[in-house]
């Protein structure tokens, strides 16, 4: 009778042994979820997640004149609500033309924004200055500040600044037109931000 009880408690021992390896085994795997998604900078479909130029307060703040106090002239055109490029026309040495564009996150999703960049648009001589920050076309310099802020909370804005100088020293004696004015394209990028 001995050996019934020893041969049963053996095997309700293997039991339990077993029952603790299938659960030991069940409870160390390793749960793999991959996913991917693409979020767009949004659209007017898409009210949760829109970040764009706030083109009722993008403007240009002023327009300094130079050596001979002719008013220089610029203007702001909008591509897209990311893109827009803006042309300045320098009539003097010294001429500055000062734009600030603000951006704004109409969605609710916290977003996080690329440095704004700055290229030379059609024709002319090229761009000197291998940066994304500056331009340099002939007597021109276009520069962009850095953005206010990076990161933009739902409904928050921020503000950056390109300014655009006819150098102190141009002799535009004998020069066309197109050779004291630049287009330049501007942009920025957002992305969803933890």
């Amino acid at each position: 009778m001995e050996s019934k009880h020893k041969n049963a408690l053996i095997v309700a021992l293997l039991a339990v042994v077993l029952v603790m390896a299938v659960g030991y085994a069940a409870l160390s795997q390793t749960l793999t979820i991959n996913s991917k998604a693409t979020i767009d900078q949004g659209s007017a479909e898409d009210p949760n997640w829109k970040v764009a130029f706030d083109k009722s307060k993008t403007t240009k703040v002023s327009e300094t004149p130079g050596a001979t106090g002719s008013t220089p002239h610029g203007v702001i055109n909008f591509n897209d609500d990311y893109n827009a490029t803006i042309t300045a026309e320098f009539d003097a040495p010294g001429d500055t033309i000062v734009y600030t564009f603000t951006v704004q996150n109409y969605g609710n999703i916290k977003a996080s924004l690329s440095a704004p960049t700055i290229s030379l648009q059609g024709d002319g001589d090229g761009d000197s200055d291998p940066s994304d920050t500056v331009v340099k076309n002939n007597n021109m310099t276009f520069t962009v500040s850095s953005l206010g802020s990076s990161s933009l909370a739902a409904d928050a804005t921020t503000t950056f600044t390109v300014t655009a100088v006819l150098d102190s020293t141009a002799d535009l004696s004998g020069l066309s037109e197109a050779n004291n004015s630049a287009s330049i394209q501007v942009s920025f990028t957002a992305q969803q931000s933890a």
